[in-house]
């Protein structure tokens, strides 16, 4: 049984930003220019 390639992919971009996201709301300094948009704001 494999994985379709295009499921493997969309389910990493949605963890990167995840990720991203969850580093902005705890403070961790990283590169704010690229994934500020996907991030949505809970305060």
């Amino acid at each position: 049984m494999s994985i379709d390639s295009n499921l493997r992919e969309s389910s990493r971009a949605k963890m990167r930003i995840t990720v991203k996201c969850l580093l902005k709301k705890y403070g961790y300094p990283h590169d704010t220019a690229n994934g500020d948009r996907h991030c949505r704001s809970t305060s």
